[in-house]
């Protein structure tokens, strides 16, 4: 289910659901027999998860939820965390609204954000390193919105 994962390398591999903290662990394990998944970070679960890889292997993207106590109102956000482990950072931190789905670019560092608006979907397009979600059509170019 993972996208462009470096087969020779490390895949990320998300072991269990949410634990009873609302909490989640995004690990990473070697390609190779007998491997052992090591933590990379423990994130809030989202509604849906899917991890990604940024185009040069070196971070993992992934949904984050919110704590278990604003659960009514949750929105997933997009993340990136180092494949090594760290901090994990917003992508498109001022961003308002839920991501529904992403999907990481070929380029280098950029991503492609379904952003849930008001019953609508929209495309946007986001830097991994951080910054703005911009639009990529204008408002109303989809029925209902």
């Amino acid at each position: 289910m993972v996208a462009g994962w470096p087969a020779d390398r490390v895949y990320p591999h998300r072991e269990r659901g949410p634990d009873q903290d609302g909490k989640a662990d995004v690990d990473v394990v070697d390609a190779r027999r007998n491997a052992v998944p090591r933590p990379v970070a423990r994130i809030y679960a989202p509604n849906q998860q899917r991890l990604d890889w940024s185009a040069d292997g070196a971070s993992i993207a992934f949904l984050q939820g919110a704590e278990p106590r604003y659960n009514a109102y949750m929105q997933d956000h997009l993340f990136v965390v180092p494949a090594t482990g760290g901090a994990p950072r917003p992508v498109a931190g001022a961003l308002d609204r839920a991501v529904k789905s992403y999907a990481v670019t070929a380029e280098s560092g950029a991503v492609v954000i379904a952003v849930e608006d008001d019953r609508s979907v929209y495309p946007a397009r986001a830097d991994l390193g951080g910054g703005a979600a911009v639009r990529v059509v204008p408002p109303g170019a989809f029925r209902g919105e």
